[in-house]
């Protein structure tokens, strides 16, 4: 389905519950949020219309409609099993962590260990050859 763009869109509203919008993260989209509404918006949009095939008079075929919707209907009854699972034994209380509770720093300090090692690696090569130039330029 669309996990990719409504984890971003729910990451982005847990670090403005938190206030940590500006300056939190080291770089920014140009278009964010919005283009992760847009994306959301559109892999749903696409979703629904891979399969209007289907639905033009005399057109429905149910081998293409499992083939086409199949997926959304197994990873909906999975979702739900998973989440009666949880609240029957106590471990989840209902659809997610509140934005104001998640947790930003949790392993931030060896996270920014690692990039100070990376970068400090990275400037004691150089600049050597072509593709290392190249390379540096794209990241």
């Amino acid at each position: 389905m669309s996990s990719n763009p409504s984890t971003y869109v729910r990451f982005y509203s847990g670090l403005k519950a938190q206030n940590l919008l500006h300056g939190f993260l080291p770089q920014k989209g140009q278009f964010q949020p919005y283009s992760g509404w847009f994306a959301l918006a559109f892999s749903c949009f696409t979703m629904v219309f891979t399969g209007y095939y289907l639905f033009e008079p005399g057109a429905f075929v149910v081998a293409d409609f499992i083939f086409v919707y199949g997926a959304c209907f197994i990873f909906i009854v999975l979702f739900c099993v998973w989440k009666i699972k949880g609240i029957m034994r106590g471990e989840q209380r209902g659809f997610g962590i509140p934005a104001a509770d998640m947790d930003f720093f949790s392993g931030l300090e060896e996270i920014e260990k690692l990039t100070m090692e990376y970068e400090a690696e990275r400037s004691a090569e150089g600049d050597k050859g072509v593709l290392r130039k190249a390379y540096n330029v794209v990241f």
